[in-house]
C-alpha cells in the first residue's frame, strides 16, 4: 500500500512540474549596488589636473565641486551610461559622479594614501 501511495504521489509531482505556463515574462528585478555584486575597489584617487564632481552622471554642465589630482574620494556605487562608467563618490561632505575613466581605484584606504602620494610625488 506504502508503494501505490509513492507511486501516486510521484506522478503528482511530476504532473505538476511538467506543466509550463506559455508566455511567461519575468518580472524585472534591480539590486541595489552591494560589494558583493559589485566591484570590490571601494576607493578612488583622482588622475585629472581638475576633475568636476557631477550631480548625475553625464551632466557636464553643472557641478558640485572640483576635486584636484592626488585626492582620495569613496566610491559608493558604479554605474554605465553612454558607454562610460560613472562612479557616485563621497569627498570631505559632497557627494556626486565623476567617471571611472578619471580615477584609480583601490580596494582599501591606505592603498589609496600611496597612490595619492605617488602622484603627488610626481608633480613636484
Amino acid at each position: 500500500m506504502n508503494r501505490n501511495y509513492c507511486l501516486a504521489a510521484l506522478a503528482l509531482l511530476m504532473i505538476l512540474f511538467s506543466c509550463k505556463k506559455e508566455n511567461f515574462t519575468p518580472d524585472t528585478l534591480i539590486l541595489e549596488p552591494t560589494p558583493i555584486l559589485t566591484d570590490d575597489r571601494t576607493w578612488g584617487v583622482v588622475t585629472e589636473a581638475y576633475l568636476k564632481i557631477v550631480p548625475e552622471p553625464g551632466e557636464v554642465r553643472d557641478s558640485v565641486a572640483t576635486l584636484r589630482r592626488g585626492e582620495i574620494v569613496e566610491i559608493k556605487a558604479t554605474l554605465k551610461s553612454d558607454n562610460e562608467y560613472w562612479c557616485r563618490i563621497v569627498f570631505q561632505d559632497l557627494t556626486g559622479w565623476v567617471p571611472r575613466s578619471s580615477l584609480n581605484l583601490y580596494d582599501v584606504r591606505s592603498r589609496a594614501e600611496t597612490g595619492a602620494r605617488m602622484i603627488r610625488d610626481k608633480e613636484k
